[in-house]
C-alpha cells in the first residue's frame, strides 16, 4: 500500500501551518485514493507533556485514514558542503513515506553534508529541503520542485519569494542558498554561494 507523511512544527506546543499540511494531505488522499472526504489532520495531534517546549517534528503517516502519529525532538542539521547529483527521470510529486529514489541519492553525497538534485540540467529541491536563492533582496525558488513543500507555498502565497527555472550554471549568480522546510524557516539554514561550497 502506498503511505505518505506530514512532518509539521510543534515549537512549544504550538501547532504551526496546519492548514497547509491539510491542503496537501487532502490533494494526495484525492489524487491517489480517490478519497472527497477531508480530514483535519489536528484533530489526531494530542502533545505528549514530555514534547510540550522546544522545537517538536511530528510526524503523521497516513494513506486513505491516518495510521500513526510519531513525535521527536528536532535538532537543525548543520550544512557546509554540497554536492550535486543528477537524475533526469525522478519524480517525488507526493511526501511518500518511502523516500527510497531520494535516499539512494542522498547517499552519492560522499564527503558532502548535503545533496541538490538536478533533473534535466534544472535544479530541484535537496534531501529534505526546498531550496531558496538570495541575489540582493530577492529570493528565488526554483520552478522545477520535486515536491511542493508547505515552507515553499508559504513563502510564495505572501510574496516572499518568487519561483524561477533554476540552471545549475546559474547557481553561483545568486549570493546566498537557503534550505527550508516544515521545520526550518527562510533564513534559519543558509550558505554564500562560493565555489569552495560544491564538492
Amino acid at each position: 500500500m502506498c503511505r505518505l507523511i506530514e512532518s509539521i512544527k510543534i515549537y512549544n506546543g504550538k501547532v504551526f501551518n496546519i492548514a497547509m499540511h491539510n491542503q496537501r494531505c487532502n490533494a494526495s488522499r484525492k489524487s491517489l485514493f480517490g478519497m472527497h472526504r477531508s480530514i483535519n489532520l489536528k484533530n489526531y495531534i494530542r502533545i505528549p507533556y514530555q514534547y510540550a517546549q522546544g522545537l517538536v517534528k511530528c510526524r503523521i503517516v497516513y494513506s486513505e485514514n491516518v495510521e500513526t502519529v510519531h513525535f521527536e525532538n528536532y535538532n537543525k542539521k548543520s550544512i557546509e558542503k554540497i554536492k550535486i547529483v543528477r537524475d533526469d527521470d525522478i519524480t517525488y510529486d507526493h511526501k511518500y513515506l518511502d523516500r527510497k529514489i531520494i535516499n539512494d541519492l542522498y547517499a552519492q553525497k560522499g564527503e558532502a553534508d548535503e545533496i541538490i538534485i538536478s533533473r534535466a540540467g534544472f535544479v530541484t529541491d535537496a534531501s529534505i529541503y526546498n531550496l531558496v536563492f538570495q541575489t540582493g533582496n530577492q529570493y528565488f525558488t526554483s520552478s522545477h520542485p520535486l515536491l511542493k513543500g508547505t515552507r515553499r507555498n508559504h513563502l510564495l502565497n505572501s510574496g516572499k519569494i518568487l519561483e524561477a527555472p533554476i540552471n545549475e550554471s546559474d547557481l553561483l549568480h545568486y549570493d546566498y542558498i537557503h534550505f527550508v522546510n516544515a521545520l526550518t524557516p527562510l533564513g534559519d539554514l543558509k550558505l554564500p554561494l562560493r565555489n569552495n561550497i560544491f564538492i
